[in-house]
C-alpha cells in the first residue's frame, strides 16, 4: 500500500501547498468551484405567459379524459418566423466575446465519475476508473460536502465531476454481522485528523505514478481546503431542503391539485413542398453571394 498525504494550506498570499515524499509544490492559483453550489432550493419559475397568435381555426373539438379538458384544433397553417441575419458588426462581437470566454477556461482534466462510500460521515472510501484502471482512495474527508457542483477547477485545470455518494455507518455493519450476514468491515487505514492537519488521502489501488489521476484527486482535496465554507453550508442547505421537499411530495400525493386544461393545434403540413422550398432558398443563397 502506498501512502500519499495531502495538505492543503491556505496562506495569506493566496497559494495552496502540496506535499508528497517530502517534496513541495507550490499551486499558483487556488482551487474553486466557478458558479454557485446547490443547495437544493427548489427551481423558482416564473409563469410566461405567451400571447398566442391569432390561428384561424378550421374545426375545433373538446375531449374530457381522466377528469381534464383537452380541446382540439385544426387551424391554419402559421406563418414561419423570418430568420434574422447578424450584421457583420454583430457577428465581430460574438466573435471577440467567444475568443474572450476561452481566456478564462482552463485546460480540461477530464471527467471523473466517482463512487464515494461515506463511513460515519468523517472517512471515505473513494473509486473511481481511469484510462481502464481502477482506484481506490481513502479520504479523511466527508465526501457528501463534495456534492451539488458538476465542474471544479484546481492544479491549473478544469474538472467534470460526477459523483454518486453513499453513507454507512460501522456500526450498522457490525450489527448486520452480528445477524449472521455475510459483511466484511473494512479495513480503514490511519488518516491525519482533518481539523489539524487538513485533507489527506491514501491510494491503496492504482498507480500513483499516473499524473492525471492523482491530479484530480490532489485537486479536489485542494478544493475542499479552498471551498470548505461553501461547500459545508450548501449540504447544511440541501439537507434541510430535501426534507422540505419529501413534506410537500407527501402531501401533494395526498391532495394532488387539479389537472389544468390542454389546447393542442394543429395543422396539416406538405413536407416535400417544404423541402423544395427550402433548397430553393439555400441554392438562391448560394448563387448570391
Amino acid at each position: 500500500m502506498k501512502f500519499v498525504t495531502l495538505f492543503s494550506a491556505l496562506l495569506l498570499s493566496g497559494v495552496s501547498t502540496f506535499t508528497s515524499h517530502a517534496e513541495e509544490v507550490i499551486i499558483s492559483e487556488l482551487a474553486r468551484v466557478p458558479g454557485e453550489i446547490s443547495d437544493g432550493s427548489p427551481a423558482i419559475r416564473k409563469a410566461v405567459v405567451k400571447p398566442l397568435p391569432d390561428y384561424k381555426i378550421h374545426w375545433s373539438q373538446i375531449r374530457h379524459v381522466n377528469g381534464q379538458k383537452f380541446t382540439i384544433n385544426n387551424i391554419e397553417p402559421p406563418t414561419p418566423p423570418i430568420k434574422k441575419e447578424l450584421s457583420s458588426e454583430e457577428i465581430e462581437k460574438r466573435d471577440k466575446e467567444f475568443q474572450e470566454l476561452l481566456k478564462t477556461l482552463k485546460p480540461s482534466g477530464g471527467t471523473f465519475m466517482v463512487f464515494a462510500e461515506i463511513f460515519d460521515n468523517k472517512t471515505t472510501l473513494v473509486t473511481f476508473n481511469h484510462e481502464g484502471e481502477r482506484f481506490e482512495v481513502w479520504s479523511n474527508l466527508d465526501w457528501n460536502y463534495l456534492c451539488g457542483f458538476a465542474n471544479f477547477e484546481g492544479r491549473g485545470k478544469r474538472y467534470g465531476l460526477f459523483l454518486l455518494p453513499s453513507n454507512t455507518s460501522i456500526e450498522g455493519i457490525k450489527r448486520d454481522i452480528g445477524k449472521g450476514d455475510k459483511l466484511i468491515l473494512p479495513t480503514i487505514p490511519e488518516l491525519p485528523d482533518l481539523a489539524t492537519k487538513g485533507p489527506h488521502y491514501t491510494v491503496v489501488k492504482g498507480d500513483t505514478d499516473n499524473d492525471e489521476a492523482m491530479e484530480f484527486i490532489e485537486a479536489i482535496h485542494d478544493l475542499y481546503a479552498a471551498e470548505k465554507g461553501r461547500l459545508i453550508a450548501a449540504h447544511t442547505e440541501r439537507f434541510k431542503n430535501s426534507k422540505i421537499q419529501a413534506l410537500k411530495d407527501a402531501e401533494l400525493r395526498k391532495n394532488p391539485p387539479p389537472k389544468s386544461d390542454i389546447t393542442i393545434n394543429f395543422w396539416e403540413r406538405d413536407v416535400v413542398k417544404e423541402r423544395q422550398d427550402a433548397a430553393k432558398a439555400a441554392e438562391q443563397k448560394g448563387v448570391t453571394r
